[in-house]
């Protein structure tokens, strides 16, 4: 079950510039219903004249409806998070939250942010950072927030990095690459073979939990509805 959540102080000239579908009338502490969306269902409401808050989510499901009857933490924050629940324990996570994956494991990193409640997450593709908890309430939603915006600092500082080098890597191969690609392309000018292994595809890795069987680097299917994690 997930969901995008949104929370920002209330001020209403600054919420319609970003909400442009929303009821003219707002009745303090009254979900409304968006009326069309990219996704199929979401809610708005006005908190305490506090805090504006909006939920999407593909369906209602139960992480939806709790959602709906939490009051909102005290933050000055204006932001999007993803909400994610899966076997009992609330993750979130942001668009922020995301790095390169990297070509070794980060178990010692990841061992040390779980001991806090906060992990880093092989995706696959990418790297996710998170905050996690097992009960859903005010406090606990605000401080995975709060410890989420860590590990936020630590995603964006490796992408810095990963930029930086990057950037360094294609700066200097510029000095280079005139030999290398004028030795290359007489190479293949004169039919010669490239030094080099050929091509070889690899099929992906196979695995098996809960009786159910996957492909590739990716967490396993979540068990049957009918089956207990």
């Amino acid at each position: 079950m997930e969901v995008m959540y949104e929370q920002c102080p209330w001020n209403e000239e600054h919420v319609r510039q970003i909400y442009r579908n929303l009821a003219s009338e707002l009745i303090d502490g009254e979900w409304r219903n968006f009326p069309t969306l990219p996704r199929d269902v979401g809610a708005y409401r006005v908190f305490a004249n506090r805090t504006f808050q909006a939920i999407y989510s593909r369906k209602k499901h139960s992480l939806f409806q709790e959602l709906l009857c939490l009051e909102p933490p005290d933050s000055e924050d204006d932001a999007e998070w993803d909400l994610l629940k899966e076997r009992g324990v609330y993750h979130v996570s942001s668009s922020f939250a995301k790095t390169f994956r990297t070509m070794l494991p980060v178990d010692n990193t990841a061992a040390i942010l779980r001991e806090n409640s906060m992990d880093i997450v092989d995706m696959g593709t990418f790297m996710r950072g998170e905050a996690f908890f097992r009960t859903l309430t005010t406090d606990n939603l605000g401080l995975a927030m709060r410890k989420l915006t860590f590990v936020e600092n630590l995603c964006m500082a490796a992408n810095i990095r990963a930029y930086t080098a990057s950037d360094k890597y294609w700066d200097e191969l510029g000095g280079t690459l005139p030999g290398t690609l004028g030795s290359f392309a007489r190479d293949i000018e004169a039919g010669r073979k490239l030094k080099g292994e050929p091509k070889r595809r690899e099929p992906l890795p196979a695995h098996v939990e809960n009786g159910v069987a996957w492909l590739g680097h990716s967490a396993p299917p979540l068990p049957p509805k009918d089956q207990k994690p």
